[in-house]
């Protein structure tokens, strides 16, 4: 792992644990909200509407923005809502054409046991949502692979996001709270790699 990456890793635990521990021990879910999420260089951006309080329900629309004197444009609208969204504005398709590709967080998870209606992350590039994952998909049946509170639960880790991995292949990355770094296609969604290494050591407490 490179010291970039390192670096990224750690301000990005730090992100998770700072949006899903406190909150969680204190077992107080947030509450949807219509809010913006621009991509790390400001070069496009998502406004995310949800349908109701809780849930995945809702609308999120993309834009790119625009030079001085040109609006930004929008580019794609999901029927889908979350309060945590990772931007990449410029990752080239297998056409050859770039597109913005995004992923979203799914919902607080309820319960204490990962299940395949709960959405974990979901995938979207040029226009089209392309891959989805349920918690239980993430965490399949290993135990050490969830963290829970009273009422909810938790299967990822620090999220590494989008990176650029050898000429123009762009990749997403997350980890997973027993030690894998699970390694996906920006374009089609795809898991293309899963590697075990060391837990967190991060979470928000034992399962029942």
């Amino acid at each position: 792992m490179t010291i970039r990456k390192t670096a990224v890793a750690c301000a990005l635990a730090t992100m998770v644990c700072a949006w899903m521990a406190p909150d969680a021990k204190a077992d107080e879910e947030a509450a949807n909200y219509t809010h913006v999420v621009a991509s790390p260089w400001g070069r496009c951006y998502v406004r995310s509407a949800p349908a109701s309080g809780y849930g995945s329900e809702g609308v999120t629309e993309v834009f790119v923005v625009g030079d001085m004197d040109e609006p930004d444009r929008k580019v794609a609208t999901y029927d889908f809502y979350s309060l945590s969204f990772y931007l990449s504005c410029n990752v080239i398709g297998n056409d050859g054409v770039p597109e913005v590709a995004m992923v979203g967080l799914g919902p607080w998870a309820r319960g204490h046991t990962p299940d395949d209606e709960t959405v974990a992350l979901a995938f979207f590039y040029g226009g089209r949502e392309v891959a989805r994952y349920s918690t239980l998909d993430i965490a399949g049946d290993n135990p050490d692979a969830v963290d829970c509170s009273v009422s909810h639960y938790q299967v990822l880790g620090p999220i590494y996001g989008y990176i650029r991995s050898g000429g123009e292949r762009t990749v997403f990355e997350v980890t997973t709270l027993d030690g894998r770094t699970l390694t996906f296609d920006a374009v089609t969604g795809d898991l293309v790699d899963s590697v075990q290494g060391e837990p967190p050591g991060f979470g928000i407490g034992a399962c029942p």
